[in-house]
């Protein structure tokens, strides 16, 4: 029993110490767990950290050259919403003014002491949401609907202020979340505000960036404005410096000219007088007869020429009178068919709404038949002359003294041959002509020159080689440009604009207008129609033609409704609607007036689209579509 006891107290010993060693092992295995979980939150924090490092990098790849502030704003909220678990981010634009802030139209104006809270954040900061800033942060997001009210306040809330030495705080990028910090969670702390300055700082010179390429674009553009306009001012002092020069040769020309002629005159006044003198001394010398004959006829014709020497000097007496332009034209039109040929056509535009013009008609009208005749001689195998006349428009003239009164337009237009712009500055230079010799003296259009000038008008020239000319020469008149249709009692039905290149149609439709109560104002095709609206008012009714040259009626439409949305239409044309592409008249199809109609037709349909019942629900209407 006692060689027993030690061999038991032994192996107690040795349980005793195997106790120790197991918890000995225990503890480190304990350590080496903790160890283990403590390596693997060190390695996803260092993950994180190179995500973070990683989006960093992506954003300012992205916004390098961007020349768009609002895009960096909006790539920078994306970035700052990935880089933590955010709820939700914002990015808040500061306004120039300091006391407002804006996120996207949204905009808000702020107190006094929030405005000057706001330029007081210093660099990002991660709190909760009683820090006075946080708290004001709280109530701009609340105000601009990005918080709801009853919400309860963010657990972290996280700014990043974005200020620029250019412009000061531009604005501010907000970060926030409701859930409570866990070490399992990726949210902002006071350790993450060394990424917070990068991005900040990658942000701001993304945005002066930005600021400063469009401030360079909107310079060039306006340099390139600029230029242009310089450019555009310099032809303009070289094209009246060109003018004055050629008025001035064209001024010197007359006086010698007038001179000449009072000269010449003296002398053929010598000899045609003893001319006549010597006629009853050779009445029967048959030969001698023939002899002094020829005298005074080449002597006639000298006078001839020099008569329009002196026109082009201004050397003559006018007698000027009220004139109708438009009379003188139909009158004369009868003369011209016999004088151009029967190759030529003559074609009228006359507009009857043009004043009467002082002048002295035996002028104009050597004014004219000087124009028809050089147009038809440019055109030796036939073609169209016009003869126009209507009100003047900006840009008939250069001429300073044409632009700021009423004039006339009296335009003579040819298909010929044309000029090139050589010959269009001698044009009028006494003597100078294009025809071979023994064709032309070279003072015709010298003396249309001069009548023109001494009937206080312009003449210009707009030719091109191989298509033709166009003189047009400006008077003055003594009527006021009407701004509507000519004196009559007030219309009790509306204000309606015709529009048709078609004169026997157009006048026709303004006539059965204005026979129904509709004061009208007509136009020759969509161009002239928009260009007499600024001082034509408005309309309760358009009446245009679908296909016109210069501007189609559905062009004419869509024009006019960007400033009178509520114009009716009323659409012509010689196809029936069945057969036109409807949708080429979009927008404004809401009546189709096919050719032929009566005045009956185009009345009854005026006033079914104008009932007051109507208005509030317009509907193509179409007329007799065969």
């Amino acid at each position: 029993m006692a060689s027993t006891t030690p061999d038991l107290q032994t192996l107690l010993d040795e349980r005793e110490l195997l106790k120790e060693e197991v918890s000995t092992l225990s503890t480190q295995v304990k350590l080496l767990v903790r160890a283990e979980h403590a390596l693997t939150r060190t390695r996803q924090e260092v993950d994180r950290q190179l995500q973070r490092i990683k989006l960093l990098a992506d954003f300012a790849l992205s916004v390098t050259g961007s020349e768009a502030p609002d895009e960096v704003f909006l790539r920078a909220q994306g970035t700052l919403l990935h880089l933590f678990e955010f709820d939700d981010t914002v990015a808040v634009r500061v306004g120039t003014e300091r006391t407002t802030v804006q996120v996207g139209e949204v905009s808000l104006p702020l107190s006094a002491d929030d405005a000057a809270l706001l330029q007081t954040l210093g660099p990002p900061a991660v709190s909760g949401p009683d820090e006075p800033a946080a708290a004001m942060l709280l109530r701009t997001l609340t105000a601009l609907g990005l918080y709801p009210r009853k919400r309860a306040p963010p657990s972290v809330l996280a700014w990043v202020p974005l200020r620029t030495p250019a412009r000061g705080l531009a604005g501010v990028l907000l970060g926030w979340t409701g859930r409570q910090r866990s070490y399992h969670r990726d949210m902002p702390v006071l350790a993450h505000l060394p990424f917070l300055d990068v991005f900040a700082t990658h942000v701001v010179r993304a945005l002066d960036t930005a600021w400063l390429t469009t401030e360079l674009r909107q310079q060039g553009t306006t340099l390139t404005e600029t230029n242009q306009h310089l450019q555009r001012s310099l032809l303009d002092l070289e094209r009246t410096q060109t003018q004055l020069v050629q008025a001035q040769k064209l001024e010197a020309l007359g006086r010698l000219a007038g001179g000449i002629a009072h000269d010449f005159n003296n002398l053929l006044t010598v000899i045609v007088s003893h001319a006549e003198m010597l006629r009853p001394q050779v009445e029967l010398q048959s030969e001698a007869v023939e002899d002094v004959q020829a005298i005074v006829e080449a002597t006639q014709r000298a006078t001839e020429i020099t008569r329009r020497l002196l026109a082009f000097g201004r050397k003559q007496e006018d007698k000027q009178k009220l004139l109708d332009l438009n009379a003188l034209t139909v009158d004369l039109s009868r003369l011209m068919r016999r004088l151009i040929g029967d190759d030529v056509v003559l074609q009228l535009d006359l507009d009857p709404s043009i004043g009467k013009v002082l002048a002295d008609p035996v002028q104009i009208e050597q004014i004219l038949m000087n124009l028809v005749v050089n147009a038809r001689d440019a055109m030796p195998k036939g073609g169209r002359l016009g003869i126009e006349t209507r009100w003047a428009r900006a840009g008939d003239s250069t001429d300073e003294g044409a632009r700021h009164i009423n004039m006339v337009a009296l335009s003579v237009i040819d298909e010929g041959t044309g000029m090139d712009e050589a010959t269009r500055k001698q044009l009028f230079e006494p003597f100078f002509t294009t025809k071979p010799v023994g064709q032309g003296t070279g003072l015709g259009l010298a003396t249309v020159y001069g009548l023109v000038n001494q009937n206080k008008g312009h003449i210009t020239v707009d030719t091109t080689p191989g298509k033709g000319s166009r003189f047009k020469v400006l008077l003055p008149t003594v009527d006021t440009r009407p701004t509507r249709a000519p004196a009559r009692p007030p219309p009790q039905r509306g204000r309606v604009m015709v529009v048709e290149d078609e004169d026997g149609i157009r006048r026709l439709v303004c006539r059965a207008l204005r026979a129904h109560g509709f004061e009208t104002v007509e136009a020759r095709d969509g161009r002239e129609a928009w260009e007499l609206m600024p001082r034509a008012g408005q309309f309760d009714l358009l009446v245009t033609d679908v296909v016109m040259p210069s501007m189609t009626g559905p062009q004419l439409v869509k024009a006019l409704r960007q400033t009178q949305p509520q114009l009716k239409v009323v659409f012509m044309s010689g196809h029936t609607f069945d057969t036109m592409h409807t949708d080429t008249l979009e927008p404004g199809l809401e009546a189709f007036l096919p050719k032929p109609f009566t005045p009956k037709e185009l009345t009854a349909l005026v006033d079914q689209l104008l009932e007051p019942e109507r208005r509030q629900s317009p509907s193509l209407t179409v007329v007799g579509t065969g």
